[in-house]
C-alpha cells in the first residue's frame, strides 16, 4: 500500500480552536495550531504561516533555541466585521505554563493594526522561547484600547495520536508519522520517493520545508509544485525551480491571498511584480509585491498614485532610499497619510521645519516637527501654529531636546511666552522659565496677558513682593498681590499705595488670608 493511500485511509484529524471576542468590539481571535521548533528565521509576529511575505509591518529577527530551551509557536487567525475601521495595538502577548510562569512573545513592544485589514491577513504567528518540554496552559493576547483574548491551549500541546518513534524502523510507517507532523519520524526517513510523498502530503509548516531541502531533482520539484496538498509547499517547491512559470501562476491566480503573497515573496521578475501591483485586487497582496520592488522611480510613482490604497503607498514610502523622493512625496502627495509616512523618514532639518509650518494637516505637521532639534524653530511653531495640538507637540519636543543646552532652551521659551497666540502655551512656557526671567518679563513686557502669565509662574515671595510694590504695570502688580502671603506688606499696600485699585486688591487678599 502506498504512503498516499495509507495516509488517506488512516489520516488523523487534529484540530483545536479557541475563539474569543470582546463584547461590543466585533473582533475575534482563533487559535488554530501549535508547534515546537529549534528555531525560526522570523521571530515575533508574522503574517502568513511559513512565509516571510507579510513582514512589511513586523520586520523581526531570527529566534534560536538555546541549551535547555525550545521555540514554541502559536498560530492564530483574527477577524473583524466588514467595514470595521477600529485601530488597535498589540500590547502584551504571553504563553503561560501549568505553574503560572509567563513567557513573552518575541514581538516589538507595540504594533498597531487597522481592524479593517484583519480579514486580509490570513494568519498570525507568535513565537516564544520556553524551557524545553514545558507544558503550557494559556495563550493571552492583550490589546489597546481593549482586551483581545485568552484561552486554554493544553489541547494543542500534546499529540497522543503520534506514537513514540524511538523503536519504529519501517520507512513507510515513519513516512506516515512524518506526514502527520512528527519531526522525529521525518528525521529517520531516508528513501527519496518517500520524502517527495511527505512533501506533497504533509500540512506541517516544519516538515514540508525540511523535505524540500532534501529534493534536488527538477522533475520531482515540479511534481510537488503542481500537486502538493498544502499550497505553501507548492510555492516553496516552485521557488526552487529554475523556470518560474508555476510560481508566477501561483502569484497571480491562486484563490488564497496568503498563497499569492507567499509566491510573490519568492519571485525575482520585477515585471511580474508590477503586473501584480497593477491587477491584484487584494490590498495586502499588493503591499507584499511593492515590498519587493527595487526600482526607486517605480516606488515613487506608486507613492504618488492617488488612486492607490494608502497602505500600498505607505509600503512604497517605507522602501524609498532617495531623500529627494521622500521630500517630493511629503510635499506633494494628496494623501495626508502618505505625506505623514514620507515626512517621518526625512532627515533634512530644513525640509522638516518647512513642512511643519506649511502642511494643511495637523497630523503631518506633528510628524514633521517630531525630530526637529533647533529650539528657535520649535519656538516659532509653538508661537504661530493655529492648532493648539501642534503647538503643544512643539513644546514637548522643545523640552525633550533641552538637555545640555539650557541657555538656548530658556531663550526659546521666553520668545514663546512673549509671542504665542495660545494662552495655554504661554502658561506652559511660564511654568518652565526661571523666576528671575519671569519677574523681568512681568516688569517690562508691553503685552498685559504676557505680564500676567509671567507673574503666575513666579513663586518666590521676594520677587512677588517686589513686583507688587514696584512694578510700573497695574495688572502685573494685582496678579502678584493675588499670590502674596506677607500680611505686613499687604497691609502696607492696602493703606498707603497711591493707586486705589492696588489698595482694593491688597484688602481683598488680606480678607482671603
Amino acid at each position: 500500500m502506498s504512503v498516499r493511500i495509507l495516509y488517506e485511509c488512516l489520516i488523523i484529524v487534529f484540530t483545536a480552536s479557541l475563539a474569543f471576542s470582546e463584547e461590543g468590539k466585533g473582533l475575534s481571535i482563533e487559535v488554530i495550531g501549535f508547534e515546537r521548533s529549534n528555531g525560526i528565521e522570523d521571530a515575533g509576529v508574522k503574517f502568513g504561516k511559513g512565509s516571510d511575505a507579510f513582514l512589511s509591518r513586523a520586520r523581526t529577527g531570527t529566534l534560536r533555541a538555546k541549551r535547555g530551551s525550545e521555540v514554541a509557536i502559536v498560530y492564530a487567525k483574527m477577524s473583524a466585521p466588514p467595514g470595521d475601521k477600529q485601530q488597535f495595538t498589540f500590547k502584551r502577548i504571553e504563553l503561560l505554563d501549568l505553574k503560572g510562569n509567563r513567557y513573552n512573545c518575541s514581538i516589538p513592544s507595540e504594533m498597531q493594526f487597522d481592524s479593517a485589514l484583519l480579514s486580509e491577513i490570513e494568519e498570525f504567528r507568535f513565537a516564544f522561547l520556553v524551557p524545553k518540554g514545558t507544558q503550557m496552559k494559556t495563550f493571552r493576547l492583550e490589546g489597546q484600547p481593549f482586551f483581545l483574548g485568552t484561552g486554554d491551549v493544553r489541547v494543542l500541546l500534546d499529540r497522543p495520536d503520534v506514537p513514540n518513534t524511538d523503536k519504529v524502523i519501517d520507512q513507510r510507517t515513519l513516512a506516515f508519522l512524518a506526514i502527520s507532523g512528527s519531526q522525529d519520524a521525518f528525521a529517520k526517513v531516508t528513501a527519496p520517493e518517500l520524502i517527495s510523498e511527505i512533501a506533497k502530503l504533509t500540512g506541517s509548516g516544519y516538515i514540508f520545508p525540511a523535505a524540500l531541502e532534501k529534493i534536488t531533482d527538477v522533475n520531482v520539484l515540479t511534481d510537488v509544485a503542481q500537486t502538493a496538498r498544502d499550497p505553501r509547499a507548492r510555492v516553496l517547491a516552485a521557488s526552487k525551480l529554475p523556470e518560474q512559470s508555476i510560481l508566477i501562476d501561483l502569484a497571480k491566480n491562486h484563490p488564497e491571498s496568503k498563497i499569492r503573497s507567499e509566491a510573490i515573496g519568492k519571485l525575482k521578475d520585477q515585471q511580474v511584480l508590477l503586473d501584480v501591483i497593477k491587477n491584484e485586487n487584494n490590498t495586502i497582496v499588493r503591499m507584499v509585491a511593492v515590498g519587493y520592488i527595487e526600482d526607486q522611480k517605480t516606488l515613487l510613482d506608486i507613492a504618488m498614485n492617488d488612486e492607490e490604497d494608502d497602505d500600498v503607498r505607505m509600503e512604497a514610502v517605507i522602501d524609498m532610499k532617495h531623500p529627494s523622493d521622500l521630500e517630493h512625496v511629503a510635499r506633494n502627495s494628496r494623501s495626508p497619510q502618505t505625506r505623514y509616512h514620507a515626512v517621518s523618514r526625512i532627515t533634512d532639518q530644513a525640509a522638516r521645519f518647512d513642512i511643519a509650518k506649511t502642511d494643511p494637516e495637523v497630523r503631518v505637521r506633528q510628524a514633521a516637527l517630531r525630530d526637529l532639534t533647533n529650539p528657535m524653530d520649535l519656538a516659532e511653531i509653538a508661537i504661530k501654529d493655529a492648532s493648539l495640538e501642534v503647538a503643544t507637540a512643539a513644546m514637548g519636543v522643545l523640552w525633550d531636546t533641552s538637555y545640555g543646552r539650557k541657555d538656548s532652551y530658556y531663550s526659546a521659551l521666553e520668545v514663546v511666552l512673549r509671542r504665542t497666540i495660545h494662552e495655554r502655551i504661554r502658561e506652559v512656557a511660564a511654568s518652565k522659565l526661571p523666576h528671575t526671567v519671569l519677574a523681568n518679563i512681568a516688569r517690562s513686557d508691553k503685552n498685559p496677558n504676557v505680564r500676567v502669565a509671567a507673574v503666575k509662574g513666579v513663586t518666590s515671595p521676594e520677587l512677588l513682593g517686589d513686583i507688587a510694590s514696584r512694578c510700573m504695570f497695574r495688572d502685573a502688580r494685582i496678579a502678584a498681590i493675588g499670590k502674596l502671603l506677607d500680611k505686613a506688606l499687604l497691609s502696607d499696600l492696602a493703606t498707603k499705595d497711591a493707586d486705589p485699585r492696588i489698595r482694593a486688591a491688597a484688602k481683598s487678599r488680606l480678607t482671603e488670608l
